[in-house]
């Protein structure tokens, strides 16, 4: 037996219509992601980090971890690196200097601003010839799934 076969016996990619639509979403999703971050050209992650700050305006770097739900490292490190590129800025807080403020730029709300736009476009381009209703069907049938999910 070929390693496809038994590939597909262990993971099959399209036996049943439940098989084919949850294989095809997830090949949807990682598309997307890949695209996407292409066309913005900025990672998801950061997306993440610059969307908060606008959201919530100046954060200590404990609270953008809490409102993030991630790693204390994975901060840091998306935080220095955004600094480094003039997209926010960090400071010392006044009330206690153990506490790092991060901020957005000018720089950085120009920058979330053009992901936004190009979030639309890119919205509009990938669902182009996609009828009203299908979306509608489709949309259900996630929800369906994410219900699911959560009771699991």
């Amino acid at each position: 037996m070929e390693i496809e076969e038994q590939l597909e016996r262990l993971w099959p990619q399209g036996n049943t219509p439940a098989e084919a639509f949850l294989f095809e979403q997830g090949a949807v999703l990682r598309a997307a992601r890949t695209v996407f971050q292409r066309r913005v050209g900025i990672s998801e992650a950061r997306l993440h980090v610059l969307g908060t700050l606008f959201l919530f305006g100046e954060l200590s770097q404990a609270e953008l971890q809490r409102r993030l739900d991630v790693d204390g490292a994975a901060v840091t490190r998306q935080v220095k690196q955004l600094e480094a590129e003039g997209l926010l800025s960090r400071r010392a807080d006044p009330a206690d200097n153990r506490f790092t403020l991060v901020t957005l730029t000018p720089e950085g709300k120009e920058r979330l601003r053009e992901a936004a736009r190009t979030a639309k476009e890119f919205i509009t381009m990938s669902l182009e010839g996609v009828s009203a209703r299908d979306l509608a069907c489709i949309r259900r049938a996630m929800v369906r799934v994410r219900a699911n999910l959560e009771k699991m």
